[in-house]
This record gives C-alpha cells, sequence and structure tokens, in this order.
C-alpha cells in the first residue's frame, strides 16, 4: 500500500520477476500481466492513459448507469414473483464495458460482441481442460 515502495518496484522492472504459468497458459494468453522487462515498460506506457482520472471517472458513472437500470428492470420483473439474477449480471458487465469503452448504451451490437467473447472465452477454457501438451506438466 506503500506508493514509494510501489514506484521503485515498478521502476526496477528487471529485477522483480512475475511467477510463469503452464505451457498451455502461455499459449492461449498474453499480455501486461505476462510480460517482462522492456516489454513490459512499453505496454504500460500504452496503456496508462486508459488509468488516467478523467477515464476512471467515466467508468464509474457508467458502472452507475447501468446497476440503476438493471434495479428498475429487476422490480418491474419482482412484480410478477422471483428474478433470476445470474442473466442480468452477466448483461451488467457487458453493459458496464460497452458504456466505458464506447460511451452508448447495451445495444444489440453490443450483444453479439459480448457473445462472440464469452464464446471465445469458452472455447479457450475447453482447451485447457482437453488438450494435453508434450512437457505440459
Amino acid at each position: 500500500m506503500d506508493s514509494d515502495m510501489l514506484k521503485e518496484i515498478f521502476s526496477r522492472i528487471n529485477e522483480f520477476e512475475k511467477p510463469h504459468p503452464k505451457a498451455i497458459a502461455d499459449l492461449l494468453l498474453s499480455g501486461l500481466v505476462d510480460v517482462e522487462g522492456e516489454k513490459w515498460a512499453k505496454h504500460r506506457k500504452i496503456s496508462n492513459p486508459a488509468f488516467h482520472y478523467e477515464k476512471l471517472k467515466y467508468v464509474v458513472t457508467a458502472t452507475c448507469s447501468s446497476c440503476e437500470e438493471m434495479i428498475r428492470r429487476w422490480e418491474k420483473q419482482s412484480l410478477a414473483g422471483e428474478v433470476d439474477v445470474w442473466p442480468h449480471l452477466q448483461q451488467l458487465t457487458g453493459d458496464v464495458f460497452y458504456r466505458a469503452v464506447f460511451g452508448g448504451s447495451y445495444d444489440d451490437r453490443a450483444k453479439s460482441i459480448i457473445l462472440l467473447q464469452q464464446e471465445q472465452i469458452g472455447l479457450a477454457s475447453k482447451i485447457v481442460h482437453f488438450v494435453s501438451m508434450p512437457g505440459w506438466r
């Protein structure tokens, strides 16, 4: 939680290595969490503007708007009986993401993007569980 210590750790990028995941994960996943050294510094510099205070304020606004809409839908549906909240929570994630990134509400185009991402995650998960690679263990 000490900001000075975090600054020092982030400035000494070659001295602190991240643990390396399994070989299959190396094939399927790559990103800021996985890269090291100068490549990490380059990726961090590129992604840093996305975490600027002004942009994060918009994420909070998008989250509040999405939650308010979801609660209003629950209130209407609860008049008829029980409400299954799981599909709403899945939609909430997509709605917040879409509002924060694209600045609009969660429409049919956004739903199709989120569904494709969910399908991609499911396929990657199946690969991890069913593909056996030499040397993986």
